[in-house]
């Protein structure tokens, strides 16, 4: 589905198609239904996805499961298939996103708990053995080109993206990025693919419109967190190669978005001979950006006084 009329409805259902869902899981929980498989197998795939999108926009979406660690269902031996694969990773994401909003209010205080920490390790293991089922997918089907599979693509490119996310939730100055510069080439790397399978599949002229998350949001991801000032301009740039929406992700827009934070962030680079990235007084920690069009709101988040300080907030309005 293509046009640009059609976004917003179609973002304001998915969002009340989740809180809808989860009032559907308890009264399941409740009943102990017979529907319950189709609300795991189904719904809650649906919904994760929506998820990831809410998360890195600033979106809190409602949650569907809980943070304990029994909630995190062990994967199969092996995959039998790229959209097995697909699903287990979307199950993860789900409760990876959610860690990682829990996270972004107890990094500044540090008050994680025990649980906490061991939840994050148990999701990082998790994410890890999901890694090395897809890679012994791979090596076991030699037919499956990464260039030629567009799902395989999105699976490893979101899953990489979650992996460095989830690592880095719990750094209350975010400089734990710059150690994952690797990860963000691979992102870069895979995301150029999808852009030009995209292109093959639909003329560069035409504006693309898809419900599930491809590559616009994880390269919008690389440009806000990979602080390298020549990498995350090739996010820039990859993002502006077609007029692209996915779900609540307007590729323009996040360009936008990515150039004004790009200016910012480095503007603490100015006559320095010392840094190679970005200081972290200068670093914006979070980030959200309103639907609207053409003119959208940003919000801005950063801890120029170090820790301890409280968070400068200040809104900024942009003009598509």
């Amino acid at each position: 589905m293509r046009g640009r009329g059609i976004y917003h409805p179609q973002s304001v259902s998915l969002r009340h198609g989740n809180t809808d869902e989860i009032h559907i899981s308890r009264r399941i929980q409740r009943t102990k239904a017979p529907d319950a498989d189709l609300l795991d197998e189904t719904l809650v795939p649906l919904f994760a996805r929506l998820n990831v999108g809410a998360v890195i926009s600033g979106h809190h979406a409602s949650d569907v499961s809980c943070t304990d660690p029994a909630a995190v269902r062990a994967f199969p031996t092996s995959f039998t298939s790229i959209e097995e694969a697909w699903q287990e990773l979307v199950k993860l994401l789900h409760h990876a996103l959610k860690f990682v909003l829990q996270a972004s209010s107890k990094r500044y205080s540090r008050t994680f708990t025990t649980e906490d920490l061991a939840f994050h390790s148990h999701l990082l293991s998790q994410m890890a053995h999901w890694l090395r089922l897809v890679k012994d997918f791979e090596r076991n089907n030699d037919k499956e080109d990464l260039s030629e599979n567009t799902l395989l693509c999105s699976a490893r490119l979101q899953h990489q993206c979650a992996w460095i996310w989830l690592s880095c939730c719990t750094d209350p100055l975010e400089m734990k990025y710059d150690n994952y510069m690797d990860g963000f080439r691979e992102i870069f790397s895979i995301g150029k693919v999808l852009v030009s399978n995209s292109l093959l599949r639909t003329p560069d002229s035409e504006f693309d419109f898809a419900y599930d998350l491809e590559y616009v949001a994880p390269l919008f991801f690389g440009a806000m967190k990979c602080r390298d000032p020549i990498l995350r301009r090739h996010f820039v740039q990859l993002l502006d190669r077609r007029k692209r929406w996915e779900s609540i992700w307007d590729s323009e827009r996040c360009a936008c978005m990515a150039r004004r934070l790009i200016a910012l962030e480095e503007s603490g680079l100015c006559g320095s001979s010392v840094h190679k990235y970005p200081p972290a007084r200068y670093r914006i920690h979070e980030h959200q950006m309103s639907i609207d069009r053409p003119s959208f709101k940003a919000t801005f988040h950063s801890l120029p006084s170090g820790l301890g300080s409280e968070l400068y907030t200040w809104v900024e309005t942009w003009h598509i």
